[in-house]
């Protein structure tokens, strides 16, 4: 078990729909983020490149658990699965 101390950042909600988008408004500093999917099932691209609908569905209700310092923020993309827009609830740490 880790004893590290996370420090929160920031946080926003990010509208999942049929365009892909990133994370919007990653704070400086912030090497880790924790997501919860609301409305709607949504996919996910992890390389930068735009997400698509063939990608891994990511389920309604499901967290995304980016909490490493590996992650490189900024590359992760999403898109919703069909129909109905998602909520993407994000909370940014250290």
């Amino acid at each position: 078990m880790s004893n590290a101390v996370l420090k929160g950042l920031g946080h926003e909600t990010l509208t999942v729909g049929a365009t892909s988008v990133g994370f919007a408004s990653i704070p400086a500093n912030a090497a880790r983020a924790f997501c919860i999917v609301d409305l709607a099932d949504i996919r996910m691209s992890v390389d930068g490149s735009d997400a698509l609908t063939t990608d891994p569905p990511i389920f309604n209700r499901s967290t995304i658990n980016l909490m490493s310092h590996r992650f490189q923020l900024q590359d992760y993309r999403f898109i919703r699965d069909a129909g109905t827009s998602a909520s993407l609830f994000i909370w940014y740490f250290d």
